[in-house]
C-alpha cells in the first residue's frame, strides 16, 4: 500500500525504483536487533539457545513454558533428526526429473521457457 502512495509522489519511475531501494537498503540495518528464530537454532543443534529463546517469547506473551514441555519438545526434534538423515542422504541427479511424467513435463517448460529461441517469439 505504501508503494502506491510513494508511486503517487515520485511519479518517474527511476526515482520510484531508487525511493524503494533506499527503504530496502535502510531496513537491512534493522537486522541486527531482531532476534534469531528458535526454529532455526533447533536446526543447528543449538538447544540450549533455542530453550533460552523460546523462554524468553513465553515471557513476553505471558506464556508459560515449563521444564517438562521443552524436555518433550527437545526429543521429539532429536527423534526427527534420525529420519532426517536418511532423507539427506539420498542424491538426486538430473535423471529424476525426468522420472514421473508431470515433473518431466514442467521440467521441459521451464527449459523452453528459459531458451534463448523462445525469446523470439515473445
Amino acid at each position: 500500500m505504501l508503494s502506491s502512495g510513494l508511486s503517487y509522489l515520485v511519479p518517474d519511475w527511476r526515482g520510484f525504483t531508487m525511493s524503494i531501494s533506499i527503504l530496502a537498503a535502510i531496513c537491512l540495518f534493522t537486522i541486527p536487533f531482531f532476534p534469531e528464530s528458535p526454529r532455526f537454532l533447533y536446526a543447528r543443534n543449538r538447544y540450549k539457545d533455542g530453550r533460552k529463546l523460546l523462554k524468553q517469547f513465553g515471557e513476553k506473551t505471558n506464556t508459560e513454558l515449563s521444564e517438562k514441555y521443552l524436555d518433550e519438545f527437545e526429543q521429539i526434534l532429536k527423534a526427527g533428526e534420525n529420519e532426517e538423515d536418511e532423507i539427506k542422504t539420498k542424491k538426486f541427479t538430473l535423471l529424476d526429473l525426468f522420472k514421473s511424467k508431470n515433473m518431466a513435463m514442467i521440467s521441459i517448460n521451464l527449459a523452453l521457457a528459459f531458451t534463448k529461441w523462445n525469446q523470439n517469439f515473445c
